[in-house]
């Protein structure tokens, strides 16, 4: 009987990464799938077939007893480190400018500040996920891509990368958009107020 000796290879180093959070919609509720984080659905939004529904023609996101949206509880993004958001979403190709598919942080008056948001299509006619250390937009750090409002199933996932100090943006899988964090972490988002389909900014 020969004896087979294995070849063994060195494991490659692996960054561990955790779920902390999982809203598929897929059993009628807006409830975290891995753990407490259940989302509150207001005005009239709705879950049918696994899919969240905002129906918000011609109304804003100040217009607050109006507007469909769900919100997350406070503290779903993690105060230091990395993280990465992603979402499926479906639009009209006539969605308005600034549309967000997700806002969080917290406000100030009537804008927002200290946040991280999503917009398939801004008013410079592109898709960007944008990250606002305080209420100044001089401070911001943009990723932006080719508009993504097509009025078709998108994905999109933003990632903010401690470790090699970028903000990517990804579209349906490709990166589509990498620029430097610079001085920006994640202690920068206070979440506080987490929107699914609705602006920070009145």
């Amino acid at each position: 009987m020969s004896r087979m000796n294995p070849l063994l290879e060195p494991l490659e180093p692996r960054r561990l990464f955790a779920l902390t959070g999982l809203w598929t919609f897929n059993d009628g509720t807006p409830n975290d799938s891995v753990g407490g984080n259940h989302a509150v659905l207001f005005n009239g939004a709705s879950i049918s077939n696994g899919r969240l529904f905002l129906q918000n023609p011609g109304v804003t996101s100040g217009q607050s007893t109006l507007v469909q949206y769900a919100q997350l509880p406070a503290g779903v993004i993690p105060d230091s480190g990395s993280v990465s958001i992603n979402v499926w979403y479906n639009t009209f190709s006539a969605v308005p400018q600034w549309m967000r598919v997700f806002d969080f942080g917290t406000k100030n008056g009537t804008g927002g500040r200290n946040y991280l948001y999503f917009s398939p299509l801004s008013s410079s006619s592109d898709a960007r996920a944008v990250i606002r250390p305080g209420s100044v937009a001089s401070a911001d750090v943009t990723a932006t891509t080719a508009r993504a409002n097509q009025g078709y199933q998108r994905m999109a996932t933003v990632v903010v990368d401690a470790t090699s100090r970028q903000y990517n943006l990804y579209l349906d899988g490709t990166l589509a958009s990498t620029v430097p964090l610079g001085g920006v972490t994640l202690a920068d988002v206070q979440d506080s107020l987490n929107y699914l389909g609705r602006s920070l900014w009145d």
